[in-house]
This record gives structure tokens, C-alpha cells and sequence, in this order.
């Protein structure tokens, strides 16, 4: 009977060892569950960035053209003032 004794209490902790083995799992899911949200929740203020960058890029371009003429226009009237002063 004794040596039954050794295997019967291996056995008692098995079922503990599982349970804590299923927990692991489990705590395992959960974080990896949460790095995939938070990794698609970057992703999408990345996008989200990327865009409004490229807006501002494009009002920046269109700034720059807009001064670009005014200059123009500015130095076309500077010299017509020019012209009609000498």
C-alpha cells in the first residue's frame, strides 16, 4: 500500500497544477487580447494622424502659392509705381 501512497498524492496535484497551468492560459489571452486592442487603437490614431498631416501638407502647399502670387502681384505693382513715378 505504500507504494500506492506516492502516485495517489501525485495525483491530487495534478488538478491543481492544471488549474493553475489554465489560469496562465487564460491571464495569457486576456494580455494578448489587450496588446491587440491597444495595438489596433494606434494603428488607427496613426491613420488618423497621417491624414490630418497630409491635410495641413496640402493647406501649407496651397499657402505657399498663394504668397507666391501675392509676392508676384506685389512686385508687378512696385514696379508700374516705378514706371509711372520716373
Amino acid at each position: 500500500m505504500n507504494s500506492l501512497t506516492p502516485a495517489s498524492e501525485k495525483d491530487q496535484g495534478t488538478p491543481a497544477r492544471i488549474e493553475e497551468l489554465e489560469e496562465e492560459i487564460e491571464a495569457e489571452r486576456s494580455a494578448r487580447a489587450k496588446v491587440e486592442k491597444q495595438r489596433a487603437d494606434l494603428s488607427r490614431e496613426l491613420e488618423e494622424i497621417s491624414e490630418r498631416l497630409e491635410e495641413a501638407g496640402g493647406a501649407i502647399a496651397s499657402q505657399i502659392e498663394m504668397n507666391k502670387k501675392r509676392e508676384a502681384e506685389f512686385q508687378k505693382l512696385r514696379r508700374d509705381l516705378e514706371e509711372s513715378t520716373s
